[in-house]
């Protein structure tokens, strides 16, 4: 998960529902990107009024708990979580974080942050990074929330409709902020190692539609793409380009031995070598829709 490496899995072919929860829908809920949160056989998840409700695999709750006053649940928080085997770390919109003994649901710290989270979070060690909506990365202590320290990439008044990305490898952050730049820090200290820009200075004007998939690190490469017909590879440990595709995609890609797997936002599926970058095979897996209903579907 460091690395956003999902790879490839073998999966039960049998979809029935077994059970079902019902809550009332999230608000904005693709611009934010929640995720389900996995803890062995159970998971957690959060309702429109910020209640997190940890849940077995019959959808039995086994604990649910709300740590906001009337005045935030009306706002309808946002939640994003991560977690470890100890606590799960809960980030808003509201600019409040905190965590919560992954066992008991009990309140472990809180903190606010001047602005909200617009990231991913990772979990290291006894750190938790997250960038927020002024392309800043922060550096959390796990123990008690405390800032341990931050790094200031550079800010756009308008933002991106997807959320950043970041991973670590090898005590190395990377990341990508809402003007295209992918960035190296150091996961201990804060300091710089390297910054590339991957868009124009016309990208100030019009940060806002530019949306790029997840980072993917693998064989010391970082993998990601954009709706500008732009798929790259670049070397981690320095920054430089290894190759450049024309595939418009924001969905995160996957590694898998010397292969690399994407969609299209148009529904191509796409087999690239990962050394040479080359295109292997393209597959219209949208052809089986009509030409007006293809125009509706976009891949996840």
């Amino acid at each position: 998960d460091l690395r956003n490496d999902l790879g490839i899995f073998n999966i039960d072919e049998n979809f029935d529902r077994t059970s079902s929860f019902r809550f009332n829908k999230i608000e904005n809920f693709n611009y934010f990107e929640p995720e389900l949160i996995f803890d062995g056989s159970n998971f957690i998840f959060f309702d429109d009024k910020g209640n997190i409700i940890k849940f077995d695999d019959k959808f039995s709750i086994i604990w649910k708990k709300n740590f906001y006053s009337k005045q935030e649940k009306k706002m309808k928080p946002l939640l994003n979580l991560a977690n470890n085997d100890k606590f799960l770390l809960v980030f808003d919109n509201l600019s409040k974080f905190y965590a919560i003994n992954l066992v008991t649901g009990d309140l472990v710290w809180e903190r606010k942050n001047l602005n909200p989270i617009n990231s991913q979070i990772k979990i290291f060690g006894d750190r938790v990074y997250m960038i927020d909506f002024n392309n800043i990365l922060r550096c959390y202590s796990l123990i008690d929330g405390k800032e341990i320290w931050q790094f200031k990439s550079e800010n756009t008044f308008l933002k991106s409709k997807k959320r950043n990305s970041l991973l670590i490898e090898e005590n190395t952050i990377y990341f990508n902020n809402s003007l295209g730049d992918i960035i190296a820090v150091d996961a201990k200290e804060g300091s710089l190692k390297w910054q590339i820009p991957t868009q124009s200075s016309s990208i100030y004007e019009n940060a806002f539609s530019l949306v790029t998939s997840d980072l993917v690190a693998k064989n010391k490469s970082l993998i990601f793409s954009n709706n500008r017909n732009e798929f790259y590879s670049i070397n981690s440990m320095n920054g430089l380009l290894n190759w450049k595709q024309e595939i418009n995609s924001n969905v995160r890609p996957i590694f898998y031995n010397e292969f690399i797997f994407t969609i299209s936002n148009e529904g191509f599926f796409f087999v690239i070598d990962s050394k040479s970058g080359n295109l292997i095979r393209i597959t219209d897996v949208f052809s089986v829709f009509k030409e007006k209903t293809r125009k509706k579907i976009n891949p996840i």
